[in-house]
């Protein structure tokens, strides 16, 4: 009798496995393909970050981080960017106030088409940044 009971119990665990199998593929090949854009993120030789349409942060890779001298602990996805932009005069990275950073930069965000422009740090650092907006919006 106990053997019966097993049996009936390890069929319907490989039911219930067949039935989350695709599933639970199709998860690890998300988590697989994530990993691989989270390492191609990070290993690029730029720094990198990206926005939504309420100018919110997406993603950002060490090396803007580091680029700009920034806190990873304050800039990290969800930030407003104007928090980032207040961040980087409350660090003494940037030479003018967020206002004045946000007003110079509002037309780039809302002009939705490619750009490149320099900006100069407070260091004498000069920085390349290439503004590329996203279709749904953001750039």
């Amino acid at each position: 009798m106990p053997g019966v009971h097993v049996k009936a119990a390890s069929t319907a665990g490989k039911r219930r496995t067949a039935a989350i199998g695709p599933a639970r593929r199709i998860a690890d090949e998300l988590r697989a393909q994530n990993e691989r854009f989270a390492a191609a993120v990070e290993n690029m030789s730029h720094g990198l970050c990206m926005f939504d349409a309420d100018e919110r942060m997406i993603i950002c890779n060490r090396n803007y981080i580091d680029l700009f001298r920034l806190d990873a602990k304050v800039v990290k996805p969800g930030i407003r960017y104007f928090d980032i932009l207040q961040h980087s005069v409350d660090i003494g990275i940037a030479g003018q106030s967020a206002e004045e950073l946000h007003a110079i930069r509002k037309p780039y965000i809302d002009g939705a088409r490619p750009s490149t422009y320099e900006e100069v740090l407070s260091d004498g650092r000069i920085i390349v940044i290439s503004h590329r907006p996203i279709a749904v919006g953001g750039w």
